[in-house]
């Protein structure tokens, strides 16, 4: 019975003064607000009117001129140590040199190498070299698990990827 009373006593919302509708629909607006627009940027008093600066970007690979390529690649496989070698431009590491393993690693003969090929203009600051164990890589493995010793031509930074001596 007291639902039937409430019902006859409920009024519609056509009824409602104004200000109870504006304060409804903007709390409902700015609920919804804040549910769909999370990412919208907070303004603050420490905001400029610069725009933020950019991430530096990776430098581009460089295409060397194909006659400087082949230069520095007879160049390198002319060296008595050299038993095979692949250039690969878009590559990470553009140079991969075979060598037999004597069990040490080659990060001085990588970077004369790196040497070899900047003189014909093949490697610059940028330029990754590999030297690997031609017999792992001959049995298929990876370039990089047949390393014998990685370094950018640039700076010498060592790729330390090389295995211990022995293994």
């Amino acid at each position: 019975m007291a639902w039937i009373e409430f019902e006859k006593d409920r009024k519609t919302i056509a009824s409602w003064p104004r200000w109870a509708k504006w304060t409804i629909g903007t709390s409902a607006a700015l609920v919804i607000g804040v549910l769909l627009l999370p990412d919208v940027p907070q303004h603050s008093k420490t905001m400029t009117a610069e725009a933020p600066a950019a991430a530096p970007a990776e430098p581009a690979r460089r295409r060397f001129d194909p006659a400087a390529v082949a230069a520095a690649k007879a160049s390198i496989a002319a060296e008595p140590k050299v038993k095979d070698l692949l250039y690969d431009p878009i590559a990470t590491v553009q140079w991969h040199v075979g060598v037999l393993n004597d069990g040490s690693p080659r990060f001085g003969y990588a970077e004369y190498l790196c040497t070899l090929a900047r003189e014909h203009g093949a490697a610059d600051d940028n330029t990754w070299l590999r030297v690997v164990d031609i017999s792992k890589v001959a049995r298929g493995v990876d370039f990089r698990s047949a390393s014998l010793g990685t370094i950018r031509c640039g700076d010498g930074t060592r790729l330390d990827d090389a295995p211990a001596a022995g293994a």
